[in-house]
């Protein structure tokens, strides 16, 4: 059956445009079109769509008070994903919705060309798709159906327990749908003493992870800042990627730890991608990483992950019962490569106690102080 898709948004082209990429795959069915929030709400009503694209500027009723109205008065409300334009406030403002009961953010194209064949027309089909799931996903874990437990999934002390002691230099975190709020309760059970630098692939358009980071910034003691090349990793701050780019972790020629940031690889659907930031860590520090996969749709991080493994690195996954769509977690857990999948609060807890394992009191920094005192901005030497 295909999966049934309501366009809200206020401007013909942008309708003309989403419609026309919908209609062209027949896993979907464009069931029809509103001009503005109020318009969208009675199609959702008289429609029953599976998913809503919904825009966020419009006039009568915003997207924002629409998706409050969809989450609040509809008995079984379709899954949302808001399509904001690429500018600091609809990147805020779409962010919010995540807060609200959206499922994912998607950006507006910016122009027709090529529209019908280019990576935006494939990642907003795969959103649709994904949203379809979790919308599934959200109607079976609302049943009294009793739940099968997830394979691994155990409390954060008896993953402490089985881990051997060492020092980790890194923690990489994937995510997708879903991911934002569970970044959020992650790294909200941090301190600013944590010992080690974090890296974060989210897969969002650009301009969107650059909201996301001010968002986590004001949100968690860490310092979270946006990936920049030449920015040095520190202990206690967190890097997000670039959305539109990879973000890598790499070594100066004098044996600094630094990032990068590039178009490259150019093959990846999802820039930037969970592949190339594990590859990267494990290449960069073997088996001193600790990786985290989080919620989201697809097998992107499969294959970074094993090297991430096979390095001597440890995988945990976000479990079952707490991901938007169990995905990415379960591609890894499948192909026996996760230690333990834990829900984003204990998985917060592992962080924080296996990353200052190997600090005992008086113990010297790993990282050298002028490090600490650099410009983010400026290269390491």
């Amino acid at each position: 059956m295909p999966i049934r898709v309501l366009v809200v948004d206020d401007s013909a082209f942008m309708r003309r445009a989403l419609s026309a990429i919908i209609g062209a795959d027949d896993r979907f069915e464009l069931v029809g079109h509103a001009v503005n929030g109020k318009d969208g709400l009675d199609k959702i009503r008289s429609l029953n769509p599976d998913v809503v694209t919904l825009d966020v500027e419009m006039p009568e009723m915003d997207g924002l008070t629409a998706l409050r109205s969809i989450v609040r008065s509809i008995k079984d409300p379709p899954a949302v994903l808001m399509c904001s334009s690429l500018t600091r406030d609809g990147s805020r403002v779409a962010l919010d919705a995540l807060a609200y009961g959206a499922t994912d953010v998607i950006a507006k194209p910016t122009s027709a060309a090529g529209l019908h064949d280019s990576p935006d027309a494939r990642i907003l089909l795969a959103k649709i798709r994904c949203a379809a799931a979790a919308r599934t996903r959200r109607k079976l874990t609302s049943t009294d159906a009793p739940r099968q437990p997830t394979r691994g999934a155990g409390s954060s002390r008896r993953v402490l327990r089985s881990l051997p002691e060492r020092a980790y230099e890194c923690i990489v975190i994937g995510s997708s749908t879903g991911g934002p709020p569970a970044l959020e309760a992650i790294l909200s059970g941090l301190l600013p003493s944590l010992s080690v630098p974090v890296i974060i692939a989210q897969h969002m358009p650009p301009m969107f992870t650059q909201s996301m980071a001010e968002r986590l910034d004001g949100l968690t003691p860490l310092n979270v800042v946006h990936a920049e090349t030449g920015m040095p990793l520190l202990p206690g701050t967190v890097y997000v990627g670039q959305g539109g780019k990879h973000v890598h972790v790499a070594r100066t020629p004098g044996g600094r730890s630094r990032i990068e940031v590039t178009g490259y690889p150019e093959g990846e659907l999802y820039k930037p991608s969970v592949n190339v930031l594990f590859a990267s860590a494990a290449e960069t520090f073997g088996g001193k990483v600790l990786g985290i996969m989080l919620t989201g749709m697809g097998d992107d991080g499969l294959e970074g992950s094993k090297a991430l493994v096979a390095a001597g690195g440890v995988l945990l996954g976000q479990d079952e019962t707490s991901c938007v769509v169990y995905g990415m977690p379960k591609a890894v857990a499948e192909a026996g490569l996760v230690t333990a999948q834990l829900p984003p609060a204990e998985l917060g807890e592992a962080i924080a106690t296996l990353a200052d394992a190997d600090r005992k009191p008086g113990a010297a920094c790993r990282y050298p102080p002028q490090d600490a005192s650099r410009d983010h901005g400026s290269p390491a030497a």
